[in-house]
This record gives structure tokens, C-alpha cells and sequence, in this order.
């Protein structure tokens, strides 16, 4: 099967660097709404076949990120809260430095194998993972071996999903490369069987990777939200 993990479009709390994991969660934006529309001539320029399934989370952006997906290929999305971003317990929408670095070191000692940590009221990374592989799952059960499905999710859980489920997402490109608003990555194959092709709207072999990188940090984009630093003129 061809599985596509898109990433919702922008919303205000991107933009502040806040960490809205929990349903309904935040609205796209006007830019995130134009990227949902721009996705689907990406969808084209990919060469990607026409999709049987389209999946979302239980988050608002992510059914309004699919809704020119539905309108492009006539389908009608199924809503799966599997596909929920990995949550941040009691640091929802807080979006200082110390909060967003847990969030994400967090992220990166599951990626490292220590699963079963957790943030304090979120999930562990074993149940993250146990939820999203059911609905690649199910997904791949209805569209079948010959089949493309799409699932509209979130940042985080593409970037820790990817790497654990495919060789060619390293940690390196995974730590360091953004998964972009309303970008595409793209996998052959089947549930526990899957090669990366495309990662964040590119092949992944264009992607240039430190590869003597071995640990998960926010990035320096994320950083300047957090901390306000000003933009060069």
C-alpha cells in the first residue's frame, strides 16, 4: 500500500509555539487554510496515486487541513482519534522554553527506546505508538496491498511514528528536519513493513543529514517562537 501522513496546516498556536495536543484543539489560520489548498497540487507534482481513505485525528485542523483532499477526490474523511497528537498532559498550551524542551526530550527518549516514559496526565510513548499503528492498521485492511490511504495528523506523532517504523527516516533526519504545515510523507509498504520515500514534501534522499546527531531538540524555528527572538532585518 502507499501510506501519506500529512501534517495539518498552520494554526495561531504554531505560530506562538504553544503545545495544543488536546481535542478540539486550535483552527487553522488563513495561511494554514491556503496550505491545505496548495497540498493538493503538491499531492499531484508528487505523482501520488488518488487515495481511497482519508483519516484524521479528532483535532479540528486536521478535518479542515483534509477537507480540499475530500473535495479533490470525492471521498469523505473518517475521523480516528488514534491519529491524535502526542499529548502533552499538564503542560497543554504552555509555551515556555523549560515546557516545550520536556515535550520534546520526551519525545526523543522514546525515539531512543526508553518508551514507557511519560509526561505527567499524557500518555507513554508505547501507547502513542500502539494507537497509531492500529489506525495505519486499519487503514491498510480497507485500501488493501494495491491501495493508497491518507492520514491528516500532527507533527510530533509523524516525526516519532516515521522514525520508529521506517530504516530510512534516521534519527538524524527525523531530529533535525522539519515535518512542515500541510507537507507529505510518504511510505511503501505494509503495517510493520514500510519504506519511507518522501519526508515533509521531498524525496528523502534529497534531504542533506547530519547523521552524528543523537539527540532531539527543539528547533531553532520553534526556539525563536518560544523565546520572541526578533527577526533579522
Amino acid at each position: 500500500m502507499k501510506l501519506v501522513l500529512m501534517r495539518h496546516g498552520q494554526t495561531s498556536a504554531n505560530l506562538t509555539g504553544a503545545l495544543d495536543t488536546a481535542e478540539p484543539g486550535s483552527p487553522l489560520n488563513a495561511e494554514g487554510e491556503r496550505q491545505a489548498r496548495a497540498a493538493v497540487k503538491t499531492w499531484e507534482e508528487l505523482g501520488l496515486p488518488d487515495p481511497q481513505l482519508i483519516v484524521t485525528s479528532n483535532l479540528i485542523r486536521t478535518h479542515q487541513t483534509a477537507r480540499p483532499l475530500e473535495e479533490r477526490f470525492a471521498l469523505t474523511r473518517i475521523q480516528n482519534g488514534g491519529a491524535n497528537e502526542v499529548q502533552a498532559g499538564k503542560l497543554e498550551m504552555a509555551s515556555d522554553l523549560a515546557s516545550v524542551e520536556q515535550y520534546v526530550r520526551t519525545i526523543g527518549a522514546w525515539m531512543q527506546g526508553d518508551t514507557q516514559v511519560r509526561m505527567e496526565g499524557a500518555e507513554s510513548g508505547a501507547e502513542i505508538l500502539a494507537r497509531f499503528n492500529r489506525v495505519v492498521a486499519q487503514a491498510a485492511d480497507e485500501v488493501g496491498a494495491d491501495g493508497c490511504a491518507v492520514i491528516v495528523a500532527h507533527g510530533a506523532i509523524i516525526r516519532y511514528w516515521s522514525y520508529m517504523n521506517s530504516p530510512e527516516i534516521t534519527f538524524a533526519l527525523a531530529a533535525t528536519k522539519p515535518v512542515s504545515n500541510a507537507s507529505l510523507t510518504v511510505f511503501e509498504g505494509e503495517p510493520g513493513n514500510f519504506s519511507a520515500q518522501i519526508w515533509s514534501s521531498r524525496p528523502v534522499e534529497d534531504w542533506e543529514v547530519d547523521e552524528s546527531v543523537t539527540e532531539l531538540r527543539p528547533s531553532k524555528e520553534l526556539l525563536d517562537k518560544v523565546l520572541g527572538t526578533p527577526k533579522k532585518a
